[in-house]
């Protein structure tokens, strides 16, 4: 299936590894342009040479801390300047402190909020005034399963993320006559760092590592998900195909929320 993706201008935030990074790889192999960004210089660059590497599509690497508004929208500006423009931007940071919700203070909870919602609104803002110039467009914001299926222990995580999806679905309804599409994606238990830290593994752990078992018992596939599988989900939405998807949140978790709603 052509995706239509050959030589689109993309945006990836929080790409250095991870699910970021895995997305970024996959919009790569389709023949997309893409922007990479995180907060370390190093990480980025050799993120983004391994893209180059595998793929020979043409990978910007950009320092930003999207928590930061001003940052998040130089990081877009620069994705779009490099590109002639922008046609999909993917937004995503790393996950806040883990803890139960009578835990913080007001300062962490603020902290949360402009890690997760506040980098979401500013990316997704910024890039709306590339992507409006473009025949069509794509937001994918990325949240987790716990938008779904609160756990007490990432609170933080529950809350940031809920918002990100009601920020998303408004949003989906301003813009889908222009053309584009907004959606958010709810990644379930992946292999990723944050998982491994999460679980007790070492970083880098593979999906069958022992000490995802727990959690791994938890979810019908029987497995924790793979980074490869989460990005070729987004990819789709991402994709000119993908155009009569709009306002959904996505849950990619093997089957580990049960909810019909």
């Amino acid at each position: 299936m052509d995706l239509g993706l050959h030589g689109a201008p993309c945006a990836v935030a929080g790409a250095s590894r991870g699910l970021g990074y895995a997305i970024a790889l996959e919009l790569a192999r389709e023949g997309a342009r893409v922007a990479i960004c995180s907060r370390d210089r190093s990480s980025i660059e050799l993120a983004a040479e391994r893209i180059r590497a595998e793929t020979s599509s043409e990978v910007l690497a950009a320092t930003a801390d999207v928590s930061i508004s001003s940052e998040a929208a130089m990081f877009v500006d620069q994705a779009a300047a490099a590109f002639g423009g922008l046609q999909v931007m993917v937004t995503n940071a790393g996950g806040p402190q883990t803890g139960l919700p009578d835990s913080f203070e007001e300062a962490d909870w603020r902290a949360a909020l402009e890690l997760n919602f506040f980098s979401s609104v500013s990316l997704a803002t910024a890039a709306l005034a590339h992507i409006r110039k473009q025949s069509w467009g794509r937001i994918v914001l990325i949240t987790s399963s716990v938008v779904k299926q609160p756990d007490p222990d990432l609170s933080l995580s529950s809350a940031a993320r809920s918002a990100v999806t009601a920020f998303a679905k408004t949003l989906a309804t301003t813009v889908a006559r222009d053309g584009i599409t907004v959606n958010c994606v709810m990644p379930g238990q992946i292999a990723t760092d944050r998982l491994s830290s999460l679980a007790g593994a070492p970083l880098g752990a593979p999906a069958d590592h022992p000490a995802f078992s727990e959690m791994a018992a938890q979810i019908p596939v029987g497995r924790v998900g793979e980074p490869y599988e989460f990005a070729a989900a987004v990819t789709f939405l991402c994709s000119k195909r993908a155009s009569f998807i709009n306002g959904v949140a996505l849950q990619i978790d093997g089957g580990f929320i049960r909810s019909l709603l």
